[in-house]
């Protein structure tokens, strides 16, 4: 068989007969009970085969051109952008924008009668619900303000349909709950009611419905708990249409409440109805489902699709057509965002994006204020996601979700660095970046891929979060370091030679710091194909720069090379280091000489932007320790002393230097004759950590 006629119809396969589920989250309370009572794996495990952990099947597709077509704009190649395909939109329960017909259904039973009257479901799923429930004070509004009016949910209520029997009639199984499904149908059918006008896009079916129904929950996971689901059997139907999906969920999460008996707030509320509605429109569970196995805390609970809360993120919103990001995929840029609870204004960052693998991870950036959906929110600030869209080898599914892979498909990266989401915890206020945050490659967390490679992605100069926030945006290449030069006059010269070693030429941009980190300015030159330039270092800058100091690279690849020559002029000492691309937390330098006239420097610079915390361990040859020293070094700042001075002595004539870091580092040694007559340069060796 043709390869891709085999794909084309198991994709088929996949829109048309996968069942979807969507599954309200357990309390803290209900996972502590379950681990002390022992259903914990038995509820995880029914969780996981419903499949909401994940999104819908096929719906990658969809991303991959939405993606494609995103950068095409961005990057201004109209003819790629007008040759761009539609995929299959099969998976799609109901239209995410317009005007879209939903049904509830209200059920109740003889040992279970309702509380609500119909007509206060009916504000608070299609009208204005209760102000003092606000932002979920009704389905319509809520999502009329996620959307920013691109989808307007009406319909109608039809209830209370009086069930002839106790709840416990029902058999708690799936054919249980669509027979009990039809019954109703059935019955309002017999009463003049036109279910065709639910099938919004005329595929057949009706799109979404929604079935409240009275009596207690039973549970995370189980038969009486809130989900949504698809009808199976095809072969009913009602007005010449057939059930699609649905959601299942409780009049009131009190009935009685198994942990507050005595709980009288027992009136409908419609939040569970919003987050099962998401499901419906195609987004998945962002929570973690089992915290045994996978990635662990979701995104912290701060998202309608974790754990009920706030507002729908930007990802969510950019899959459901809500929003369109501006794309940024090069450059140094000041960005200035307006909170996106009211404005779709939002960035999506994907500096490795390729045609031939378009899809895989990049970084979504908005400004987040506590109005609107997000009115109960701990903080304003700019939220930073970090997405991995990748795709299976079909080009239709996401390999990644948020309980059960590697890593998350979305991650909520924290500004505080303390990555208490990732240890299973919630976010909180200072999981936003505000004022004096740093997002970058050396941070914690960072902008690095999964697989570690460097994206050059750093948010900083984050301004007051108003009705607007303002930002610095920069991509940066590949960055190495020229570790230290000294331009003291009568006692130093330092001389730079780079080239660029590739088959083209390339741009970089040097960058000066002095040793406390305090940065000067940056040249930007372009590198002639196998050629450079060698001169000495204050003949390169166009700008004041520091006596003493060191240089960052940013350039296109690695093929960029380069030395740096230092001369003692009271002597004619000299010797040359080249450029590093290396840095890591942990350093070795296995010769340092204090014997025969000889003494050794060390130098070591922070390359991280946020304070680091660097310990010096001395061993002997047989590896015992023999000295330690802790300084604490400020972002891109460098430590540079003797080692006599570093330890306050220096017990051996010959020895080994560990330098341990709480952040990545880099570095070198020089060790010297008398007189500086002669200088010896020790590159540092990097020792790779987790």
């Amino acid at each position: 068989m043709n390869s891709k006629k085999h794909i084309s119809i198991f994709f088929m396969m996949v829109l048309f007969f996968t069942s979807v589920f969507g599954l309200e989250p357990p309390t803290k309370e209900m996972i502590k009970k379950y681990k002390k009572d022992g259903t914990w794996a038995e509820r995880t495990a029914k969780a996981k085969s419903f499949g909401t952990y994940k999104m819908p099947e096929g719906s990658g597709a969809y991303l991959r051109y939405k993606l494609k077509k995103a950068y095409f704009k961005a990057t201004g190649q109209k003819d790629k952008l007008q040759n761009i395909k539609t995929p299959p939109m099969g998976w799609r329960n109901m239209p995410t924008t317009g005007d879209v017909n939903v049904l509830i259904l209200c059920v109740e039973f003889q040992d279970y009668p309702h509380y609500t009257d119909k007509s206060k479901v009916e504000s608070k799923v299609f009208g204005g619900g209760n102000p003092d429930e606000y932002p979920y004070e009704s389905l319509h509004n809520y999502y009329y303000r996620a959307s920013y009016g691109k989808l307007n949910l009406q319909g109608d209520v039809l209830g209370w349909y009086q069930a002839p029997y106790d709840r416990s009639h029902i058999l708690k199984t799936n054919e249980g709950r669509e027979t009990f499904i039809k019954e109703v149908f059935q019955y309002y059918d017999n009463q003049g009611v036109d279910f065709s006008k639910y099938d919004n896009d005329g595929d057949g079916k009706i799109d979404y419905f929604a079935i409240i129904w009275t009596g207690p929950h039973e549970g995370w996971s189980e038969f009486w708990w809130g989900y949504m689901t698809t009808f199976q059997d095809t072969d009913f139907e009602v007005d010449g249409v057939k059930l699609g999906g649905y959601s299942w969920q409780w009049e009131n999460y009190y009935y009685p409440d198994t942990y507050d008996p005595n709980a009288t707030d027992i009136e409908y509320k419609p939040k569970v109805l919003i987050h099962e509605t998401g499901h419906a429109l195609g987004l998945p569970d962002y929570y973690d489902y089992d915290d045994s196995v996978g990635p662990k805390g979701g995104v912290g609970g701060l998202d309608m699709m974790d754990h009920n809360w706030g507002d729908h993120n930007c990802f969510s919103k950019y899959v459901l057509d809500w929003l369109e990001p501006t794309v940024v995929v090069k450059g140094d840029q000041e960005i200035e965002l307006s909170y996106s609870e009211e404005n779709p204004d939002v960035l999506l960052v994907m500096p490795n994006y390729t045609e031939n693998s378009p899809f895989g991870e990049f970084f979504m950036i908005q400004y987040r204020k506590r109005t609107k959906n997000d009115k109960t929110y701990p903080n304003d600030g700019l939220l930073i996601w970090h997405v991995d869209a990748t795709l299976n080898q079909y080009g239709y599914d996401y390999v990644y979700n948020n309980s059960y892979t590697s890593h998350k498909l979305l991650r909520l990266m924290e500004a505080d660095g303390l990555e208490e989401i990732e240890a299973g915890g919630y976010a909180d206020a200072g999981d936003y970046y505000t004022k004096g945050n740093t997002f970058s490659p050396t941070t914690r967390p960072n902008s690095n891929s999964y697989s570690g490679d460097r994206t050059g992605i750093t948010v900083n100069e984050i301004g007051d979060a108003n009705e607007t926030i303002k930002f610095y945006l920069s991509i940066k290449g590949i960055i190495s370091y020229l570790a230290h030069y000294d331009t003291r006059s009568g006692l130093w010269e330092s001389r730079l030679t780079l080239t660029a070693g590739g088959n083209l030429g390339e741009e970089v941009k040097l960058s000066v710091y002095d040793n406390e980190g305090t940065y000067y300015g940056t040249k930007k030159m372009v590198l002639i194909q196998n050629g450079g330039f060698s001169k000495k270092i204050p003949e390169i800058f166009d700008f004041s720069i520091p006596e003493k100091g060191f240089i960052e690279i940013e350039s296109e690849s690695t093929a960029t090379k380069g030395i740096i020559t230092f001369k003692y002029l009271p002597s004619g000492g000299e010797t040359s280091l080249p450029l590093t691309y290396d840095t890591s937390k942990v350093l070795i330098f296995p010769l340092i000489e204090q014997v025969d006239g000889k003494s050794t420097g060390i130098a070591i610079i922070n390359t991280s932007d946020m304070e680091n915390t660097v310990k010096f361990e001395l061993y002997d040859y047989w590896g015992f320790k023999k000295a330690t020293k802790t300084i604490t070094l400020n972002g891109k700042a460098k430590f540079v002393d003797m080692v006599e001075n570093l330890f306050n002595t220096f017990p051996l004539d010959r020895g080994v230097i560990k330098v341990i870091a709480e952040k990545d580092i880099t570095g070198f040694a020089l060790t010297f004759t008398e007189g500086n007559t002669n200088i010896i340069a020790i590159p540092t060796n990097t020792i790779k950590t987790e």
